[in-house]
């Protein structure tokens, strides 16, 4: 994989009823952080309207291997982002990284 191709970090959460603002909150703020650092390109967080505990984050990035560097991973705001929202899972984060095959956009 070439270092400057884009990928997708596609993060899926299910929280806890009684921490779905706290969490919203973090991750936004986590977002704006995450943003700032080279490579970042996007950052979107969805919630299912029916199971509002159910969020999915996608995070798109031009190069693979700062996603995956000890300089975002051991990032201050990831590391607080991990610390802050893992006690509010109902379950342990599903996330995976995946090649970009197509994309559409709207102009």
């Amino acid at each position: 994989m070439k270092t400057t191709e884009k990928v997708v970090l596609h993060i899926t959460a299910t929280i806890k009823p009684d921490q779905l603002e706290q969490f919203k909150s973090i991750a936004q703020q986590t977002s704006v952080e995450a943003l700032k650092e080279p490579y970042a390109l996007s950052i979107n967080m969805y919630q299912n309207p029916e199971h509002p505990e159910d969020f999915i984050i996608f995070e798109e990035w031009q190069n693979k291997e700062y996603l995956l560097s000890d300089a975002h991973q051991k990032s201050k705001h990831i590391t607080n982002f991990f610390e802050k929202a893992t006690p509010m899972l109902q379950k342990p984060f599903a996330y995976g990284v995946y090649n970009i095959v197509s994309e559409s956009n709207r102009v």
